[in-house]
This record gives structure tokens, sequence and C-alpha cells, in this order.
């Protein structure tokens, strides 16, 4: 159930191809930055971290022009296949492809996936970090300023706090 590969088809498809392999050297280049953001996360590093956010919101911007340039083209390829004007899965323009074309895709996509896989998993190990760092850092400004005045004890008076070490000095 192979559509006739047209002109638009032939010449959109390297080009789908293209894309994609930047979007994977992206995902790729995104991993090294995220490595870095992650080790200036835990060594306390708030040049190198202000550098990888830098970097890291670069890459982003890259990653959404390029995965522009994908969707186009994977535009032209499915108008091509006559799926019509949809950004279709790659797998289902996979399947209306010759085997030459499905051998073209399969192995970029793969890669994509394992990249991606990849970004998203030091995301979240970084995000874990984040979040970690903000606990600790809302728990020892508690220690800190001391008890509020909207702590009661059991009988509904005041609760004597510790008195932090904020106390209203300055």
């Amino acid at each position: 159930m192979t559509a006739p590969v047209g002109v638009s088809c032939a010449e959109g498809l390297p080009r789908l191809v293209s894309c994609l392999d930047e979007i994977v050297a992206l995902c790729d280049d995104l991993c090294a930055v995220l490595k870095r953001e992650r080790d200036a996360l835990t060594n306390g590093k708030d040049d190198a971290l202000a550098v990888a956010l830098t970097e890291k919101r670069d890459r982003l911007k890259r990653l959404g022009e390029a995965e522009d340039r994908r969707r186009r083209a994977c535009l032209e390829v499915s108008e091509a296949l006559g799926l019509g004007p949809v950004d279709a899965p790659l797998a289902e323009v996979a399947v209306r492809l010759d085997e030459t074309g499905r051998t073209s895709l399969l192995p970029i996509k793969d890669r994509l996936f394992r990249s991606m896989k990849e970004v998203g998993a030091l995301n979240q190990g970084n995000a874990r970090l984040i979040r970690r760092a903000q606990h600790y850092n809302r728990h020892v400004m508690g220690l800190l300023s001391g008890a509020g005045p909207d702590t009661y004890g059991p009988d509904g008076g005041r609760r004597p706090g510790p008195g932090g070490v904020f106390h209203g000095r300055a």
C-alpha cells in the first residue's frame, strides 16, 4: 500500500531526513549542556550554571526552529503521499513510503527517540536537583526567620517560637 513517490516527495524526503538529523544533533548538544547544568547544580558553581542556562535557552530556541523546518518538510511529504495537508506522525509517513524511503527514515527515527529519551531523563534529573535545593532553602529560611505570628498552641494562645535569626532586628 505504498503511494507512488512524486517529485515533491522525492525532494521532500531528503529534506525531512536532513531536518531530523539536525534535530538529533541539537538534542545531543542539549544533552551535553544538561550534563554541564547538572555538574554546576551538584557542585554549587553559580557562574557555570548561568552559562549552562544561557546555552540551554539557545539550544531550545534552535530546536524550535529546526522543528519548524521539520514540520514543513513533513507536510510536504505527507501531501505528496496523499495524506493531505497534515503533520503526520513519522510512522504513518514511513508506512506510505516505498522500501528505500522507509530505510532512510527508520534509523534516524530510532536515533531521535534515543536522544530525546536521554534529554528527558537529564532534564528530569536536573529538575529534581533544583526542587530539592528549593526545599532545603525554604526550610533554612523558615529556621532563620523563626515562628510566624500565626503559630498558635493547643489552647489557642500564641505559641512562643524559637526566635529566629532575623527576629525583627535590622
